[in-house]
C-alpha cells in the first residue's frame, strides 16, 4: 500500500511541473499597469536604475548609489540625495524623439518648499543639448508661501512658435504655483490639494491636436479653465516640437551636471532632489484621456505594495 502512495505522489508531482512549465512566465515589464499600453514609451519602476519598455540605457548616477532605492509606492522608489540623479541615454530610433504629444505620470513625494527655501528641485527632464537647463521638458517642483503645506510644479513643453521671422522653439509653461496677491496675501489659482510629504499620484497631458493642456492629480483633473488652452499669441501651439533631445534625467537639473557647451551651473536658485521620493515614472507619446488618466491612478493603486 506504500509503493500505491509513492508512486501516486511521484506522478502527481511530475504532473504538477509540466502544468507549471506550460503556464507563460507573467510578464511584468509595465509593472502590472496596462492602461494606454498602446502609448507608453518609457517606464522607469525605479526599483533600480533600469528602464522597461523604451529600451533606454542608464548612463550615470552623480554621487548616488544603490542606497537612493528605498521602499516605495510599488517595491522600491528613488529617494535623492545631494548631487545624486539618475540619466539615460535615448536609443536614435526612440518614438520618444519625435512625440507630437504626450503625458508623464509619476508617484511623488517630497517636502514642502517655501519662498524662504530658494532652491527648486527637477523631477523629470527630457533633455536638449543645445539648452540644457529647461530642457525639451522639464517637470519641477516650486515654491508656496512658508507653512502652506502643499506642493506645487511647473513643466514646460517645448513646442514651436509661428512669427514673423519664420517657426522659432518656444516653451509652453504650465505652473500649479500661479497665484493672485492682494496685501501681501497669495491666493494660489490652482486647487491646493496635494499635501507636502505625502505620496501624491500626477499626471500631465499635453493633447497637440487640440492644443489643450491637463494636470490630474490622485486620478481627478485639477486642471483651471484658463490654464487648458496652449496658445501663441493667437494661434494654437499644436505638435511638439522636441529638439536633439538625447537623454532623460530623473532626480536633478541636467544643467548642473554637464559642463559641455559651457553649461554646469551652479546658479543657487536650482535646487537638489535631497528632500523628494519619486516612483513608477511613465512617459506617453499622446495625451492620455480624463479616463484614462482615472483608470492609470486606479491601476497604480492596485499595484501599491507600500
Amino acid at each position: 500500500m506504500k509503493k500505491v502512495f509513492v508512486i501516486l505522489a511521484v506522478v502527481a508531482a511530475a504532473l504538477s511541473a509540466v502544468s507549471c512549465a506550460d503556464k507563460p512566465a507573467k510578464d511584468d515589464s509595465k509593472g502590472g499597469v496596462e492602461v494606454a499600453a498602446d502609448a507608453l514609451v518609457a517606464y522607469f519602476p525605479l526599483d533600480d536604475s533600469s528602464e522597461k519598455v523604451g529600451n533606454l540605457t542608464f548612463d550615470a548616477s552623480g554621487a548616488g548609489t544603490e542606497a537612493n532605492f528605498v521602499p516605495g509606492r510599488r517595491n522600491k522608489c528613488y529617494q535623492g540625495t545631494k548631487d545624486s540623479y539618475l540619466r539615460f541615454n535615448i536609443p536614435a530610433d526612440s518614438p520618444i524623439k519625435t512625440m507630437k504629444a504626450m503625458s508623464l505620470s509619476m508617484w511623488l513625494k517630497h517636502a514642502e518648499i517655501d519662498w524662504d527655501c530658494v532652491p527648486v528641485p527637477m523631477v523629470f527632464q527630457i533633455t536638449r543639448t543645445d539648452d540644457r537647463c529647461w530642457g525639451n521638458f522639464g517637470m519641477s517642483c516650486d515654491r508656496t508661501d512658508k507653512g502652506a503645506g502643499f506642493l506645487t510644479w511647473k513643466c514646460v513643453f517645448q513646442g514651436e512658435e509661428q512669427t514673423s521671422d519664420g517657426p522659432k522653439p518656444a516653451g509652453i509653461w504650465k505652473t500649479t504655483n500661479a497665484f493672485t496677491e492682494e496685501d501681501g496675501v497669495k491666493t494660489y489659482n490652482w486647487p491646493t490639494l496635494a499635501p507636502a510629504g505625502r505620496w501624491n499620484h500626477i499626471i500631465y497631458a499635453y493633447d497637440n491636436v487640440t492644443s489643450t493642456f491637463h494636470c490630474y492629480l490622485n486620478g481627478a483633473d485639477i486642471t483651471p479653465e484658463n490654464e487648458v488652452d496652449c496658445i501663441f499669441g493667437e494661434k494654437k501651439a499644436g505638435d511638439l516640437k522636441f529638439i536633439n533631445a538625447e537623454q532623460i534625467m530623473i532626480g536633478n537639473w541636467d544643467v548642473k551636471y554637464t559642463s559641455a557647451e559651457g553649461w554646469g551651473w551652479k546658479d543657487e536658485w536650482i535646487g537638489g532632489f535631497e528632500n523628494g521620493q519619486v516612483d513608477e515614472i511613465r512617459l506617453f507619446n499622446r495625451a492620455l484621456t480624463a479616463a484614462e488618466a482615472k483608470a492609470l491612478y486606479d491601476a497604480e493603486v492596485a499595484a501599491m505594495t507600500e
